[in-house]
């Protein structure tokens, strides 16, 4: 095949002949084009031969997110790196509009392809088997490709847990709770979390849930630490973790941090024995992720202890006793 080339067009700019040209090779795309026309994003068309044989569809959210509604390949050119390309330089692309925040849907059979390129399972599929994946760090996740040469082909190691060796920064709370989702879900023998209190975002999670009940599952031995600075916030309300700590076969253990003791004013998230998260203050959602530094993952691991060796069981959270 000739050399491949990548056309990039603004969605309400799409050239009559491109339009014309995509409706021939998917017989979805005229009903995409009539929905998103006018909205802002980006088309790119992978050209062979002057022929189109793929495109992905890029989508504004807000100002630091969008969306992939699409990426397709003519079947008779699928399983040649084609669709790895294409899903590569729309990052790219994205990246350079200061987007941070990538989200796709897919079905479980491509799954594991967006996975390997370093997208997140967001939420569990619903009843139409429809994954929602997420990129939490889109421009520090470029550099990193940029960086490293053979990502570029194989993004397996990125986010993950003791392969991933870079230093990913966060600014904000979506990407706090998905760094989350990436980590927690990959969890083998102990996740320790120090949080202001039980009602905090990444408990809402349902998936991050998940994680938690997985992990009880892969290891009869796993060890599940929470300690809270404030267990008053939430206390006799209805709390989905709570419930879910009632059925887990393992031990969750749950502590607050004794009134008149010194109280923390950072987040700790530690999993395994070489990756942990780390929010500087309670104020503001910045901070680091790392997934395989063990130095950084037991410094984390000592301030944790530091807390918990002095918390106590918390009174009003008896219930999560199992």
């Amino acid at each position: 095949m000739s050399q491949i080339k990548i056309q990039t067009y603004a969605l309400d700019k799409l050239p009559l002949e491109v339009h014309r040209r995509l409706c021939k090779l998917d017989n979805d795309w005229l009903h995409i084009h009539k929905a998103h026309q006018v909205e802002k994003g980006f088309i790119q068309a992978l050209v062979a031969s002057d022929n189109i044989i793929g495109y992905v569809v890029v989508k504004h959210n807000d100002a630091s997110s969008a969306h992939i509604h699409k990426l397709y390949i003519h079947p008779s050119c699928r399983r040649k790196s084609f669709g790895r390309q294409l899903l590569h330089r729309a990052m790219k692309a994205a990246a350079k509009s200061n987007y941070d925040e990538l989200y796709l849907e897919c079905f479980q059979e491509y799954q594991a392809f967006f996975a390997s390129q370093g997208f997140v399972t967001a939420k569990e599929p619903n009843r139409d088997g429809i994954y929602h994946m997420e990129m939490p760090c889109l421009r520090h996740y470029i550099k990193v490709r940029a960086e490293e040469p053979h990502l570029s082909t194989d993004g397996r190691k990125a986010l993950l847990i003791s392969q991933d060796n870079h230093l990913y920064k966060y600014n904000n709370q979506d990407q706090f709770v998905s760094f989350h989702r990436s980590m927690l879900s990959q969890a083998q023998r102990q996740i320790s979390i120090l949080s202001d209190t039980i009602t905090h975002p990444i408990f809402k999670e349902s998936y991050i849930r998940q994680c938690l009940l997985n992990l009880s599952k892969r290891n009869s031995q796993a060890k599940i630490r929470i300690l809270l600075i404030d267990d008053r916030t939430g206390a006799g309300y209805h709390n989905p973790l709570i419930d879910l700590a009632q059925k887990l076969t393992s031990f969750i253990e749950l502590r607050v941090i004794p009134r008149g003791a010194s109280r923390p004013r950072d987040m700790i998230t530690t999993v395994d024995f070489d990756a942990g998260i780390y929010r500087k203050d309670l104020d503001s959602y910045t901070g680091f992720v790392n997934y395989s530094n063990h130095m950084i993952a037991q410094r984390l691991r000592d301030s944790f202890d530091q807390h918990w060796q002095y918390a106590k069981p918390s009174a009003n959270m008896r219930r999560l006793s199992i």
